[in-house]
C-alpha cells in the first residue's frame, strides 16, 4: 500500500504547530493581546579575528559540553573521538584550559595509529592542550607558550593571521571553561 506523502507533511506539520495552537486558547474565548512565549536565540559572539565559518560555534553561556560541541561541529568530529578515547575529561574537569583543535582535514596526514589507544590518543590531547584560558588576543600577545605535555610552543602573528607552531588559527570559540582554537594542521611534538 502507498503511503500518501502530502498527508504525512500536513500530520506532521500541525503536530508541530499543536503546542502553539494551544497556547493561544480556545478559538471561543475572549481574544486576548498577549503572543505566546517564543524561546530566543541568542547569536553567539564572534571574534572578528576569525576566518568566517558556516557553522555556529558554541559560546560561553552555552550549556552545551565540550564533548556535544566536538561532535556537533562538523569539522571537529575527528578531535572528538580522540578526546573521548584520552580519558581527560575526567582529569581535567573544571579547570581552565585551551585546546588547540585539528579540524578533520587536518588528520589526513596523521596515521590512525599514531592516535588509537588510550595513551596515544592522551599524549596527542596533551600536545594540543594549556593550561588557562587563552583567547585570541591573549595568545597573539605571547612569543611561547608551555603545552600540558610540557614542551613550547612558538606563536606568533602575522598579517595572515594568528599562527601557533606550524598551524594557522582558523576560528576560536569557548564552551564553558575550555577555550578552543580551530587549527589547519596538527601539533608535533618538534613543534
Amino acid at each position: 500500500m502507498k503511503r500518501n506523502h502530502h498527508s504525512v507533511i500536513v500530520l506532521s506539520t500541525l503536530f508541530l504547530a499543536l503546542p502553539w495552537i494551544a497556547a493561544c486558547g480556545d478559538a471561543d474565548a475572549e481574544e486576548s493581546s498577549e503572543v505566546p512565549a517564543v524561546e530566543e536565540f541568542a547569536a553567539p559572539e564572534v571574534d572578528d579575528r576569525s576566518s568566517v565559518s558556516t557553522e555556529p560555534a558554541a559560546d560561553s553561556t552555552s550549556s552545551m559540553t565540550l564533548e556535544a560541541t566536538l561532535a556537533r561541529e562538523l569539522d571537529l568530529t575527528v578531535f572528538g573521538r580522540v578526546w573521548d578515547e584520552s580519558r581527560l575529561q575526567h582529569e581535567l574537569g573544571d579547570r581552565e584550559i585551551t585546546l588547540l583543535v585539528p579540524n578533520n582535514a587536518a588528520f589526513a596526514g596523521v596515521a590512525e595509529g599514531s592516535v588509537a589507544g588510550e595513551a596515544n590518543a592522551r599524549a596527542f590531547v596533551l600536545r594540543h592542550a594549556l593550561d588557562g584560558a587563552h583567547d585570541r588576543a591573549a595568545l597573539a600577545g605571547l612569543e611561547d607558550v608551555e603545552r600540558l605535555e610540557g614542551s613550547a610552543l612558538a606563536i606568533e602573528t602575522s598579517d595572515r593571521g594568528l599562527r601557533v607552531g606550524p598551524a594557522d588559527v582558523l576560528r576560536s570559540f569557548t564552551v564553558g571553561t575550555v577555550t578552543v582554537h580551530v587549527l589547519n594542521r596538527p601539533l608535533t611534538l618538534g613543534n
